[in-house]
């Protein structure tokens, strides 16, 4: 988690730090000394692990009705805010209400968190992926400054509408922010309740409290559009950890001999369905039988591997997703198994519940990535070096899709429009002819920016320290922030 390494420097300088994670098993939090670490379920009770009603939410969704789902994430998000509103006010104060801690640091998606703040006058520093994470709309009242070339992120249809022709510009402009609002209205209207209920004065967005606090935002400019900034606003590049999981003795076995393996990975927060997960499958099994690859490497994470087909034949390839096999006695069937890509019985397929990504991203037997694109996994895949294929989830990864391709290191395919035959041309420009030399030159360029940004997590530090001195976070506010919109209009 980037937060994690911004607290490291903050311990390292003296400071104390108390964890609150979303987290009852104990699997997030890294060993620091100096760090008090409060799960949900230690005195929270465990049905408000959000992470479980995520899964819940996306193991079946498709992929493709993003604005449905964006109104179900609201859901999620606010169904137990007046309950972590409180535990936060508890956390943050004594019997009297008195504040006891000097600054919050606050993941982007936790509003309870932000407003237990706000509601102790304590300042507080948001954690974000994007400066454009919500509609550019959301972005003014954030106090984000909007920029004419930026998409409606909603609507997006390409990563920049700089050369967007007219009838793209009026659907981004007019169609796309009224389809979102119609779709979210429900899950807007469960934000609105939970507020009430909370005697918190409504908001509309998760980013419309952003203003009033530092944003860091965990990412660089260059894979970022440019764009123009408020002080409280800054960019802390990749704040990844330096250490991480190494490979086993087993992967290293696996990978030595090869020259030519594929890793796949769908990050945390977006589990697939058993069609997708199948058709994936499919295309691996062609891209080895077509020689574009000589091993394949899949960390499940979020995907139950018991929901899965336990058996694909390789003869189905050509059939429509989720037909049956109408020559599964053929001689030329190939039988797969998935408890052999488990087990480490297959010849040329590993899947494991949780691989050790970016260690496998680095070996020089690696040498493209499928992934969702999430922020974190492509930061890791850039200082890697490695192209990537992006099938896209929801929130920030469509965006992050988008951008790759338009930045020349990946190609983009959305669910809807995924088939063996798109998947195979996908990775074939990867991995084979001058396309595949331009996407690593690309994303060799991206490499070494990363490389260089990533070097800000003790700027980050130091900005958290600033934020925590009484009565310097509105100095760092465009007066814009606390101004009425008729004097903003009106100048």
């Amino acid at each position: 988690m980037p937060m994690f390494a911004v607290c490291r420097e903050l311990i390292a300088r003296g400071h104390q730090a108390t964890f609150v994670l979303n987290d009852p098993k104990g699997e997030l939090a890294p060993d620091m000394p100096g760090i008090k670490r409060i799960a949900y379920g230690d005195g929270f009770n465990e049905r408000h692990d959000s992470r479980k009603r995520i899964e819940e939410l996306f193991v079946n969704f498709d992929y493709i009705d993003l604005d449905a789902l964006a109104g179900n994430f609201y859901k999620v998000v606010y169904a137990d805010y007046t309950e972590k509103l409180a535990m936060y006010t508890r956390l943050m104060s004594d019997a009297e209400g008195v504040a006891t801690v000097d600054v919050a640091l606050c993941d982007f998606i936790d509003p309870a968190c932000v407003d237990a703040a706000r509601r102790l006058h304590i300042p507080y520093a948001v954690f974000t992926l994007s400066v454009d994470y919500d509609a550019p709309t959301s972005m003014t009242r954030a106090g984000y400054i909007r920029t004419s070339y930026l998409p409606y992120r909603a609507g997006t249809l390409r990563a920049s509408m700089e050369h967007a022709p007219f009838y793209e510009r009026v659907y981004n402009t007019i169609y796309a922010p009224i389809r979102t609002r119609i779709k979210t209205w429900s899950g807007l209207g469960e934000q609105a309740a939970a507020l009430a209920q909370a005697g918190v004065p409504h908001y509309s967005s998760l980013t419309a409290n952003h203003k009033h606090g530092l944003v860091i935002v965990y990412t660089f400019s260059g894979f970022e559009l440019p764009r123009l900034l408020p002080p409280n606003v800054f960019y802390a590049g990749p704040l990844l950890e330096d250490k991480y999981p190494g490979l086993s003795a087993e992967l290293t076995q696996f990978l030595e001999p090869r020259s030519r393996v594929l890793y796949v990975g769908f990050g945390g927060l977006t589990p697939l369905s058993s069609a997708y997960f199948e058709l994936l499958v499919r295309a691996l099994l062609a891209a080895h039988r077509a020689q574009l690859i000589d091993g394949v490497v899949w960390g499940l994470m979020l995907t139950d591997a018991s929901r899965m087909p336990s058996v694909i034949e390789e003869d189905q390839l050509s059939l429509p997703l989720g037909a049956a096999n109408s020559s599964s006695s053929s001689s030329n069937t190939t039988t797969h198994l998935l408890s052999d890509m488990l087990d480490g019985k297959h010849p040329f397929i590993r899947i494991l519940k949780r691989a050790p990504q970016r260690a496998l991203l680095e070996h020089p037997s690696v040498r493209a990535f499928i992934s969702h694109c999430g922020l974190t996994s492509l930061h890791e895949t850039m200082l890697a070096g490695k192209p990537a294929v992006c099938i896209p989830g929801f929130g920030d990864q469509p965006m992050n899709a988008y951008r790759l391709e338009y930045l020349g290191a990946g190609e983009r395919i959305f669910w809807w429009e995924a088939s063996v035959k798109v998947i195979l041309e996908k990775l074939a420009r990867l991995l084979e002819g001058e396309a595949a030399e331009s996407a690593r030159l690309a994303m060799a360029r991206l490499g070494e920016m990363a490389r260089l940004a990533s070097g800000r997590t003790p700027m980050a530090a130091d900005m958290v320290e600033m934020a925590a001195i009484p009565g310097v976070l509105p100095l760092l506010q465009p007066a814009e922030h606390r101004m009425p919109w008729w004097r903003v209009a009106l100048r």
